[in-house]
């Protein structure tokens, strides 16, 4: 038993935990990861519409169009490899936002499991909604109601580029050198378009967060 009047273990301030802080090394990763991922994307549609045109014309089968058109692979591999390391890293911030915020504000709580966070980018066809409930619950969570964004240019972007990068790759490598071919360097501009828009939206959303979320701390 402790001297009478004095706190009990765990009661001093020295003693009391503290909650965790907002995890700013996380937000800056899922940062770099998108801008890099974006880069990316845009690449593999630039160079992708490069090589649709040059397969569409007699310099189809010169050795330059072969150089162009495995650096259109090369560069859609490294697009793969940054949106999937983007998505487990953003799974952790998201995660990490949610406990550090919660731990401050006990009243609070975010009906979404750690397991949601995962899955709700990559599940079939729920993935087309499931992403944009678990972000905008989220942003509901942390961000004040006057301070929040519109959500919508992100996930249309978003949306498209998932279906243009799959729908432009498929298309590209049964390519045929036929003027019908030129629309797929079409849906190559669309696909750079539409990952620009999407980077720089997710980025923005993921600043806004963590900004609120820190400035609680500061």
């Amino acid at each position: 038993m402790p001297p009478y009047g004095q706190p009990a273990y765990g009661q001093w301030p020295h003693a009391q935990r503290q909650p965790p802080a907002p995890p700013v090394s996380l937000r800056v990763t899922v940062v770099a990861l998108a801008a890099a991922a974006t880069v990316l994307v845009v690449a593999f549609a630039v160079l992708g519409a490069l090589s649709a045109h040059d397969l569409m014309t007699a310099a189809g089968y010169a050795d330059t169009s072969y150089a162009l058109a495995l650096s259109v692979s090369v560069a859609r591999f490294g697009a793969i490899v940054f949106l999937v390391a983007a998505w487990l890293v953003t799974a952790f911030w998201m995660r990490a936002e949610v406990a550090a915020f919660v731990a401050r504000h006990p009243n609070r709580s975010f009906g979404r499991g750690t397991a949601q966070l995962f899955l709700c980018w990559v599940v079939p066809f729920a993935a087309f909604v499931w992403g944009y409930v678990v972000v905008r619950d989220l942003q509901e969570l942390i961000v004040p109601r006057a301070h929040r964004i519109g959500l919508g240019a992100w996930w249309a972007a978003w949306l498209g580029m998932v279906l243009l990068f799959n729908g432009a790759w498929g298309s590209y490598v049964t390519l045929e050198p036929t003027p019908e071919g030129s629309l797929i360097g079409v849906g190559f501009v669309l696909l750079a378009i539409v990952g620009v828009i999407a980077g720089w939206r997710w980025i923005a959303i993921v600043r806004l967060i963590g900004s609120w979320d820190r400035r609680e701390v500061a």
